[in-house]
């Protein structure tokens, strides 16, 4: 069975997940943008109509692929279908990746982050 791509679907919600993230202002912040750029993916490649939620796919900074399904999502038929017939799970990875990278950033550099809130 041939693999098929969705990174176009992906490039569309690209760029405002990484405003998104260089504006987080917390963990939650990075935690529910990667939720919502993630779920956005996956409606997309569904079809838009698709019952996704925010918490159907979570990002976990302590796990080696960097996110989990919920239950929920996970026994959903289309969707299982999604994972085996595209590149879904990479594109999730690399929102997760990017989201990662950002959250270890805030860790280490505070007060940068308190900086840009001040500054609004």
């Amino acid at each position: 069975m041939k693999m098929r791509s969705l990174s176009p679907e992906s490039r569309e919600v690209t760029h405002s997940f990484r405003e998104k993230i260089n504006h987080a202002e917390d963990r939650v912040d990075l935690m529910n943008s990667f939720s919502m750029a993630a779920c956005e993916v996956v409606k997309m490649s569904m079809n838009n109509n698709a019952d996704i939620r925010a918490d159907d796919i979570t990002l976990d900074v302590n796990s080696r692929k960097g996110f989990n399904y919920s239950e929920r999502i996970s026994s959903n038929p289309e969707f299982k279908e999604l994972l085996k017939g595209t590149d879904i799970e990479s594109q999730i990875i690399h929102f997760a990746e990017s989201a990662k990278h950002r959250c270890k950033h805030l860790q280490k550099h505070p007060e940068k982050t308190n900086l840009k809130i001040r500054q609004r």
